[in-house]
């Protein structure tokens, strides 16, 4: 907030994290689950499931080998996958914010500034979608 082009007071709202719910607790509140676990296990199963990415053995695990190399590309591949998956499941969760702080100069309390403030943060909040 400025008055005659002096700060007088600030304020921030921060991310707190995706709305992810904790299913395996009844009543977990949104920000306590973590999205990463079940692609995680689709990623795994994926994995088990998939006969053409046997790791290779004996000689054949040598870098130098295609067996090995052939290997390498599938797991980059699944890494890529994952991280794919990740950004997918974050932007679908959506965001939980916070407002993290304000701030009046003594001088300046008393005159409604921080409410003004907060007004203003949330309304900015709400233009940016969020």
């Amino acid at each position: 907030e400025k008055r005659d082009k002096e700060v007088v007071g600030w304020g921030q709202i921060k991310p707190l994290g995706p709305k992810v719910v904790d299913p395996k607790s009844y009543t977990s509140r949104p920000g306590s689950g973590k999205f990463e676990d079940n692609v995680d296990e689709d990623i795994w199963l994926e994995f088990e499931s998939s006969s053409s990415d046997e790791f290779p053995n004996g000689l054949k695990s040598l870098p130098w080998t295609p067996e090995y190399k052939a290997a390498m590309e599938a797991a980059r591949q699944r890494r890529q996958k994952r991280d794919v998956m990740v950004s997918k499941e974050r932007m679908e969760a959506g965001q939980l914010w916070e407002l993290s702080s304000v701030y009046v100069m003594p001088q300046y309390r008393g005159y409604g500034i921080g409410s003004n403030i907060v007004e203003r943060l949330l309304e900015q909040h709400e233009e940016m979608g969020r």
